[in-house]
């Protein structure tokens, strides 16, 4: 069974912004050298929503595409515990990730 998770995170102090962009690339540097992990992705979004995806699984090493994991938080996600949740938070109404088009 394949196990994938999708985050958002909309950063609500664009003063963090540089800080959580270091962890972030750290997070993904430990995702990419952990065991049994397929795969790992970061997506910068409007309003200063970070999205992320990463995938365990024995079989393809595919990634799902932005559109697919949107879906499946929606559908299946649970909502994070913030000390400050928008209502979107609490009821996965995120809005779907804006990936720039191709070269």
């Amino acid at each position: 069974m394949a196990v994938i998770v999708v985050t958002r995170l909309r950063l609500r102090d664009p003063a963090v912004q540089d800080q959580f962009f270091t962890d972030a690339v750290a997070a993904i540097e430990q995702a990419q050298k952990a065991e049994g992990n397929l795969g790992v992705d970061a997506l910068a979004d409007a309003n200063n929503a970070w999205w992320s995806v990463s995938y365990w699984e024995e079989g393809s090493p595919d990634l799902p595409d932005w559109q697919t994991s949107h879906r499946h938080l929606v559908a299946d996600g649970q909502a994070a515990e913030l000390t400050h949740p928008s209502d979107a938070n609490q009821t996965r109404a995120f809005p779907p990730p804006v990936v720039p088009a191709g070269p």
